[in-house]
């Protein structure tokens, strides 16, 4: 049979669920509804450059700076108490050294129906650390009458456990 579209035929190598995504709070305090997150880390580097040239060859310079990152999280409003505790710890700038939020997966391969040897001896996660919220935003639409917050963290550290 030929490929409809002419092109290079395909080949399916493989597939994997992901669906085994996990995320925690420190402090015992509950995800609340979390419907996204995104996260980022950076360093900060200058690019130096030394006036004059040797032998026709200028030489530049890095130097690495500090670091930081940022994370967004979008959560649907819905019992107050778990809001509470996550505005109580995260809000406080005071409670920084203790705030962590971790993330993690293991896939699962589909034709045996279970973790990928890999995942399941060293399943990947991230945390970041020291966490602290420093915008809140609330919507809402009229289609649907859920409420959704958005709230974006600033943290210091950022720890990566994997393949």
């Amino acid at each position: 049979m030929a490929e409809v579209f002419t092109r290079t035929a395909s080949n399916l190598a493989g597939a994997f669920s992901a669906d085994t995504l996990t995320l925690a709070l420190s402090a015992g305090v509950p995800t609340a509804l979390v419907q996204s997150l995104q996260s980022s880390y950076q360093q900060s580097i200058t690019r130096l450059y030394e006036i004059g040239a040797r032998n026709g060859v200028s030489n530049t310079y890095y130097v690495g700076g500090r670091t930081q990152g940022s994370l967004n999280i979008g959560r649907i409003i819905g019992a107050s108490q778990l809001m509470g505790a996550y505005y109580t710890k995260f809000g406080n700038v005071c409670n920084a050294r203790t705030n962590s939020l971790r993330f993690g997966f293991t896939q699962s391969d589909c034709t045996i129906g279970i973790p990928l040897l890999a995942a399941a001896n060293n399943p990947v996660s991230y945390t970041c650390k020291f966490c602290v919220i420093t915008v809140v935003g609330v919507s809402i639409g009229s289609q649907d009458v859920i409420v959704n917050e958005s709230s974006s963290l600033m943290f210091a550290g950022f720890d990566y456990t994997g393949r």
